[in-house]
């Protein structure tokens, strides 16, 4: 299952841009380094082992890859310190909902 992840890394990185840019995160290239960092940060986690392990593409792997991504490109976004700690929560959220919708609909084809 890891490698679905692993495949889908340029797809969701490209999602995760447009949400940022669209929540006003800032200009293209912030949004572009900022989803890479997160992202970047988010897949180490997975490919360390750090991440809870997901066995499937159903609701409750994905809610639970969700609430792990959420939590750690949340906590990045926190430590780069661009906006307060509610908008980088809310900002991760919505990136890791639209991604993992995007996920759920691949995974169902």
């Amino acid at each position: 299952m890891t490698d679905f992840f692993v495949f889908n890394f340029f797809p969701v990185f490209a999602i995760e841009i447009v949400v940022l840019r669209l929540l006003r995160w800032g200009k293209l290239p912030v949004c572009m380094l900022d989803a890479l960092v997160m992202n970047f940060a988010s897949f180490i986690s997975l490919m360390l082992g750090i991440a809870p392990e997901i066995e499937n593409a159903r609701w409750l792997g994905l809610t639970l890859f969700f609430t792990y991504s959420w939590l750690a490109e949340g906590f990045v976004l926190c430590l780069l310190e661009r906006h307060t700690i509610k908008q980088s929560l809310i900002a991760a959220a919505a990136a890791n909902l639209i991604s993992t919708l995007y996920l759920a609909i691949d995974a169902s084809k």
